[in-house]
């Protein structure tokens, strides 16, 4: 073979190779949801199903992972069948819900910046060693400066430019935190190949019923899974053409959604049930892992918490800002063009993450709100998934991407299962308020 036969195999192989990287390293709305939805509720949520019921409820993920799949695919599906976005669909189907999202998006903005803020301060604060006041307030601000900044300047692109770090800094985070805790792997494996329900923990914690709850919420939530396609729309993704990338994207983003909150469970099953210890609150995680790990689990936890909350932050103000942007473009004709759009996202920004740096200055502590939030997120998923049945079964408008018969189901299914799951976690919470 002559030298240049063997130069054009060697750059006919590059070529091959970089070919089926491309899907992979063109991932991006995948990740910003991910990060985006990945935040203190499941930080809590999962570390109270792990410290309260050991390895038993990993195989909810699985559930909960398929089910978001066919949500988000169809969110995705419908994006890439008609070219435009989903809330612009949800307006013309129901012209009354973009205004009901609306008012959600608002007050679920506030409430969860409200936390937000004052995690970020506290996850510094642990992270450095301190935890004055002084301090908390100043590393708050920092960090919400800097996310205001990286939100403000180049909206979705430059999001998903940080997003892709920040991935990989919080599973290595989560990842090193589990080996640091020598985790049962066979009592792990255990707990997602034979699907059970354990007894209920009762008066020494969190109730099966709130656990799923907050499981749910935190990982189907109907109001986030609508930040999805906002993403997909942003990117260009808006014909059939695009169908392989992103569900290449979704796979990816799905299975880190998995892994990261099985590691969780997987951490808190082996630091914190043994202990006997209890999980009320994102803040307590930090001290939690430091008691039983020292030093190096205040460090790890710390820097994962903190990353999660950054990560989230500026992941579901841009999703959320976008998806007002579109609601009222489809609504009432407001913001309609690129330099009008891009104006209204600064300003919803602004509101966004201004409006809740009081919170600084109160000494409020809104736990609460993270069941609060689930519970809210939870309820909404008969409405939106409904809604959404009612534009991917529409075959005028969606073409050969209508949705198949299975896929139906499994919507009308989750739709029953969400209400179950809510019923049961409410009455469990009046039970013992």
């Amino acid at each position: 073979m002559t030298e240049v036969s063997v130069a054009a195999e060697q750059a006919a192989a590059g070529k091959r190779r970089r070919s089926l990287w491309r899907p992979a390293l063109a991932v991006g709305p995948g990740m910003v949801f991910l990060l985006s939805s990945i935040g203190p509720t499941d930080l809590v949520s999962n570390s109270a199903a792990g410290a309260n019921y050991g390895y038993s409820l990993l195989w909810t993920l699985v559930v909960i992972g398929l089910s978001h799949f066919v949500l988000l695919e169809a969110t995705a599906r419908f994006v890439i069948a008609t070219g435009e976005s989903l809330l612009s669909g949800y307006a013309r189907a129901a012209r009354w819900s973009p205004w009901v999202f609306l008012a959600a998006i608002v007050l679920r903005r506030h409430l969860s910046n409200l936390f937000h803020i004052l995690l970020l301060g506290t996850a510094m604060g642990w992270l450095f060693g301190s935890q004055s006041q002084w301090s908390r307030n100043a590393f708050a601000l920092g960090s919400g400066a800097a996310a205001f900044a990286t939100m403000y300047s180049g909206g979705y692109r430059t999001v998903e430019k940080y997003c892709k770090p920040l991935a990989v800094l919080l599973g290595a985070t989560v990842l090193l935190t589990v080996l640091w805790s020598r985790p049962d792997l066979g009592m792990a494996w255990e707990g997602i190949a034979h699907p059970s329900l354990p007894p209920d923990a009762g008066g020494q914690g969190m109730g099966v019923a709130v656990v799923l709850l907050m499981l749910a919420g935190s990982g189907v939530g109907s109001l986030n899974n609508l930040k999805y396609s906002v993403f997909i729309y942003e990117k260009g993704w808006r014909s059939p053409s695009h169908l392989r990338i992103q569900r290449i994207d979704l796979v990816i983003s799905v299975l880190g959604a998995f892994l990261i909150s099985a590691m969780l469970q997987v951490a808190a099953a082996a630091v914190l049930r043994p202990s006997g210890l209890t999980v009320g609150r994102a803040e307590d995680l930090v001290p939690l892992f430091t008691a039983v790990l020292g030093r190096p689990g205040r460090i790890l936890m710390a820097l994962g918490l903190w990353t999660t909350v950054f990560a989230t932050y500026i992941g579901s103000n841009t999703g959320y800002a976008l998806m007002v942007c579109d609601i009222l473009a489809s609504a009432s004709g407001a913001g309609r063009t690129p330099e009008q759009r891009a104006r209204l996202y600064r300003w919803l920004l602004v509101f966004f993450c201004v409006s809740p740096l009081y919170v600084l200055w109160t000494g409020w502590r809104p736990v609460p709100l993270v069941i609060a939030s689930s519970l809210l997120l939870t309820l909404a998923i008969p409405l939106v998934t409904i809604i959404l049945l009612r534009l991917v079964t529409d075959r005028r408008k969606m073409g050969p991407l209508v949705n198949s018969k299975l896929t139906t189901a499994i919507m009308l299914t989750l739709v029953v299962a969400s209400l179950a799951v809510s019923y049961h976690a409410v009455m469990e919470l009046l039970g013992r308020s």
